[in-house]
C-alpha cells in the first residue's frame, strides 16, 4: 500500500460527532502508516485532543475576516509537509483548502467530506465548492450520496459514501458492572431508559423528553437519563 500525506482542515471549534469521526479517521490512517496532519484553531477542542492522541496539529487562524492570510498559511503547510491529499469539512474550510491546494505548486488530491444531511444550495457557488474546487465528496451515508447525486448532478464516480465507523471495544459490556451502576444511580429496581449523544440539533432529544413523560404517566418509578456533552442549550 502506497504511503500518503493527508492533510486534514477544520474550523469548527466544537466537539461534535464531526469532530469526533476526524480525529478517529486520523488515528486510523496513522496506524495504517499514512503521514496524518491537522490544521485547526488553536482554541478548538479538537486542537486539544489531537495533541494528546500524537496527532500533528498546525495552528492557522480559520475565521472568515482572515480568508487570504490563512489560504497563504495552508499553502506554505501543504507544501511544508508535502501533503497528497487535502481534506475539508465545512464551506469555510472548503474556500481556504480547497484554494490553497490549486494555487500551491503540489496541486494535492482535495476531498471535501459531506458530513451532514442539510441541503445544499443550488447554483454557480455550489458548483464550484463541490465539483470545480473538488476531486472527490464523501458523504457519510448512501442516501446522502444518492441524493446529491440526483438533486445536484454531482458525479457518481466522484462522490462515495464511507459511514461512521464505531470501535466496538468501547462499548463492550463486559467492561461495565451493571450491579454498580444500579446502586451508584441509587435507583436498584426499576426500569432505566437513557438517551446517549453528542448534544446537537437533530437529535430530537426533546422526543426523548415529551415520551418520557407520557411513560411516566402509566410507569411513574421509571428513571431517565440524558448522557452526552455539547450544546446544552440544545437539549
Amino acid at each position: 500500500m502506497q504511503k500518503r500525506s493527508i492533510l486534514h482542515i477544520v474550523a469548527n471549534s466544537n466537539w461534535d460527532e464531526q469532530a469526533i469521526r476526524i480525529l478517529t479517521e486520523l488515528e486510523g490512517l496513522q496506524a495504517m502508516g499514512h503521514a496524518v496532519f491537522l490544521i485547526t484553531q488553536q482554541s478548538s477542542e479538537i486542537f486539544k485532543r489531537a495533541a494528546e492522541r500524537g496527532i500533528p496539529v498546525e495552528v492557522v487562524g480559520i475565521d472568515r475576516s482572515n480568508v487570504p492570510r490563512a489560504i497563504w498559511q495552508v499553502i506554505r503547510i501543504i507544501c511544508k509537509r508535502q501533503a497528497d491529499i487535502v481534506t475539508t469539512h465545512t464551506s469555510r474550510d472548503h474556500w481556504i483548502g480547497a484554494v490553497a491546494a490549486r494555487l500551491s505548486r503540489r496541486q494535492p488530491i482535495v476531498i471535501r467530506m459531506q458530513h451532514h444531511a442539510a441541503a445544499i444550495e443550488k447554483g454557480l457557488m455550489s458548483r464550484l465548492l463541490y465539483q470545480k474546487l473538488s476531486d472527490h465528496v464523501i458523504t457519510t451515508g448512501e442516501v446522502l450520496r444518492k441524493r446529491l447525486i440526483a438533486e445536484q448532478g454531482f458525479l457518481p464516480d466522484r462522490t462515495v459514501s464511507i459511514p461512521i465507523g464505531v470501535d466496538p471495544a468501547r462499548f463492550d459490556p463486559s467492561r461495565c458492572d451493571p450491579e454498580m451502576m444500579r446502586n451508584d444511580l441509587g435507583y436498584a429496581n426499576c426500569p432505566r431508559i437513557a438517551m446517549t449523544g453528542v448534544f446537537s440539533d437533530g437529535k430530537d432529544f426533546q422526543d426523548f423528553v415529551a415520551a418520557a413523560a407520557e411513560v411516566l404517566k402509566t410507569i411513574p418509578e421509571a428513571r431517565f437519563y440524558i448522557v452526552g456533552t455539547g450544546l446544552a442549550e440544545d437539549v
